[in-house]
């Protein structure tokens, strides 16, 4: 074993505190605070309301109701992370330490979201990563979200509003003077406006926001104003040319485009992906994590089989799980050197619970041996699996 290895812990990690509760209770349950007899009641009642409060049902609330069920799940690249720390380091650490860690920060987790049914599904844009509850609204954010990027435009000729009206409509996020919706291409107008402006709103919202005049001034300012027909055409395919964006709607709509859409009746979000979900998924994410006790025990169940699938040695220890990256192996069939024979002695005829690191360094046994050679067997006994070395720096025969 190099002489030159050092402790890595799994504190180093980057974001990431580790907190072992040594001392105290081990039971997967979060700790609660002693009341004096007056105020038990009062506690007990609260926490019993809290948790009718924030309880929820997957299989009544979410996945009958809106036909998909939500899990929590810890980021791949998390666990990862852990993987490689326990594997250089030898140490081992409980799955409650583990996953309490991982669930301290929203960012460490990942949502999967599956459709009971077949013939439900959501639409993923596969340019932006954004995710619709339909076909339609899909196509729709393409168009008035994205549409510069997605459809080029020509104007085919330009023309002014002559029939008389009796009162016009302002834009109020532009200015731009609209005639009203008897003009026979009113839609297209405001369709074509919409689009050149890159207004986000939907064409119902944004009808509903427009203002109406009737004064003279605004009506004269209608007959200065200049209206376009333009020609659309999707920049990825040449041969797609519309004269309305009506019509190139009603094409993409009607007409799956797999080059640009796909179906998904599966899939994972991070945290930080929230945002390109439709506002029924966030919402019900949004109630799940309200509740740590329940979505914190699915995390804990999604680590215990990602160790067990990755091969990590899953041991008890005071009824707790732990995972290490070493078998346990015996002693009997190996030659050990003084020293790790004197660390074996001493760990074994200990009475010390726990037994600290740091204590059997500065024994008497050891006064003849640096601190750097005992450092460099122990860690070798650790690594090989005939010692079990913990967060807490303390160590015991496995």
């Amino acid at each position: 074993m190099s002489n030159n290895e050092e402790k890595v812990d799994l504190t180093s990690l980057d974001g990431f505190l580790l907190k072992p509760n040594w001392g105290k209770d081990t039971n997967y349950k979060s700790a609660t605070t002693k009341s004096s007899s007056d105020n038990k009641k009062k506690d007990k009642s609260k926490r019993i309301s809290n948790t009718k409060k924030c309880y929820y049902k997957k299989d009544e609330d979410f996945s009958v109701k809106e036909k998909f069920t939500v899990s929590v799940r810890p980021k791949t690249e998390v666990i990862n992370l852990i993987k490689q720390k326990i594997r250089t380091t030898g140490i081992s650490y409980s799955l409650k330490e583990i996953c309490d860690t991982i669930c301290e920060k929203l960012n460490r987790l990942t949502f999967h979201i599956e459709y009971l049914n077949e013939k439900d599904f959501l639409i993923v844009n596969k340019d932006t990563g954004k995710y619709y509850l339909n076909y339609q609204e899909a196509v729709e954010d393409l168009i008035y979200n994205h549409g510069k990027e997605y459809i080029s435009t020509r104007v085919l000729s330009e023309y002014e509003i002559t029939h008389p009206v009796s009162y016009v409509l302002k834009c109020p996020l532009t200015g731009k003077i609209l005639p009203p919706p008897n003009i026979h291409n009113f839609e297209d107008i405001v369709h074509s406006h919409i689009f050149e402006k890159g207004i986000t709103k939907k064409y119902s919202n944004y009808l509903e926001s427009l203002i109406k005049l009737d004064d003279n001034e605004a009506l004269d300012a209608l007959k200065s104003e200049t209206f376009k027909n333009f020609e659309y055409e999707l920049v990825k395919n040449n041969d797609m040319v519309f004269d309305s964006i009506q019509k190139l709607k009603y094409s993409l709509i009607t007409e799956f485009d797999n080059r640009r859409f796909a179906k998904k009746t599966k899939l994972v979000l991070k945290y930080d992906e929230l945002h390109n979900s439709p506002v029924v998924i966030k919402r019900a994410i949004e109630k799940i994590m309200l509740n740590k006790r329940l979505w914190s025990k699915e995390v804990f169940m999604a680590c215990l089989v990602l160790f067990r699938k990755s091969k990590f040695t899953l041991y008890k220890r005071n009824k707790e799980i732990y995972i290490s990256a070493c078998k346990a192996k015996s002693l009997e069939s190996i030659k050990l050197n003084k020293i790790a024979e004197s660390i074996i002695e001493f760990v074994s005829g200990s009475n010390a619970v726990p037994l600290m690191i740091k204590e059997m360094i500065s024994h008497d046994s050891f006064k003849s041996h640096s601190r750097k050679e005992i450092l460099v067997e122990l860690k070798w006994l650790v690594k090989e699996g005939y010692l079990r070395e913990f967060s807490n720096s303390s160590i015991s025969i496995p």
